[in-house]
């Protein structure tokens, strides 16, 4: 066991495991079950804030300590980081993914106003009247109630632009707002060039607010996967901001109320044809980490890539090649 001092939270992490030899497991492999935060430093140089001490679930005596994972800034900083950038390595193989055919463009729907206003319209010279807009409307039962069928309200959205372009795909990545209005940033590619008139009638019509942006993305400018992954990173931290209602069990009473609850949304997700997923990047960063601790022990043992050619390669104190 690992000399420290755990503050307790103990849980089992199917989902996680440490490839060093397990004796009760013939797989090798040691299951993940958490005992608890590490409080004070941690027995290894881990770059996370909050790191995990864990034994094994399958009943050997083996431990060890891991990065928590977490998501959220407020939480691990550097946890926090590297979800970031792994979001932005799918959005971005996604852009690359699609750039030798058809439309890219960056698009941003967004909450309706809570109050009447004047319609924002597509390429308005600042001069033309503009007709009073009615989204608003779409706030009557107030902001809770909207953003928790927000993501019904993009599914409408989805269903219309696949009738304009069967094949569109697209990486979605939540915005919540100083209000606490969920608003959506989507890199999207088309085969067919999209209008940004008939794009803001079909958003409107599903529940959105009037402003919408849609601009072009020059094939290989990767900027907008940056863009897009800092509002995952910032939504991610922002659930107990966002205003939710939702119908909840009363444990009192036994009674289904609709009541303020804890935002309940997924922060990002992309089309089955966008390009990358989080599986296929967790999987190649698992990848690299075998081939660099191969290589790492290697190097500890003074030995050459485990390739046999015949030579004998010097050990790594220098003494010379018998």
């Amino acid at each position: 066991m690992v000399s420290t001092t755990v503050s307790h939270d103990t849980h089992t992490r199917p989902d996680l495991a440490w490839s060093s030899a397990c004796v009760a497991d013939r797989s090798g492999s040691h299951r993940v079950h958490v005992v608890g935060y590490v409080r004070g430093p941690s027995p290894r140089e881990l770059d996370c804030d909050r790191p995990l001490f864990v034994v094994c679930g399958n009943g050997c005596p083996a431990s060890d300590v891991m990065r928590c994972g977490n998501h959220r800034a407020s939480k691990c900083g550097p946890c926090s980081a590297r979800y970031r950038h792994r979001v932005q390595r799918v959005a971005a193989e996604g852009l690359l993914h699609h750039s030798a055919s058809g439309y890219l463009y960056l698009l941003t729907v967004t909450a309706p106003a809570a109050d009447e206003h004047l319609q924002w319209t597509p390429g308005w010279d600042r001069k033309s009247p503009r007709p009073v807009c009615g989204c608003d409307r779409e706030m009557a039962d107030g902001l809770g109630l909207w953003n928790a069928s927000a993501s019904m309200r993009w599914n409408r959205l989805r269903t219309s632009l696949k009738r304009l372009s069967p094949d569109l795909q697209y990486f979605k990545a939540v915005e919540t707002q100083k209000r606490g209005a969920i608003h959506y940033h989507l890199p999207v590619w088309s085969p067919v060039p999209l209008n940004s008139v008939v794009v803001q009638g079909l958003a409107l019509r599903a529940g959105f607010g009037c402003v919408l942006d849609l601009d072009p993305i020059k094939a290989g400018d990767l900027r907008a996967a940056a863009y897009v992954s800092k509002y995952v990173s910032k939504a991610t931290d922002s659930r107990d901001e966002v205003p939710w209602e939702a119908d909840v069990l009363d444990r009192e009473t036994g009674e289904v109320r609709l009541m303020r609850t804890e935002a309940r949304y997924r922060t990002w997700s992309a089309s089955r044809g966008w390009g990358m997923t989080m599986r296929a990047v967790r999987e190649a960063i698992r990848a690299a980490a075998v081939v660099r601790a191969a290589r790492l022990a290697e190097l500890a043992d003074g030995l050459s890539p485990a390739v046999d050619l015949g030579v004998v390669v010097p050990a790594a104190s220098g003494d010379p090649p018998t």
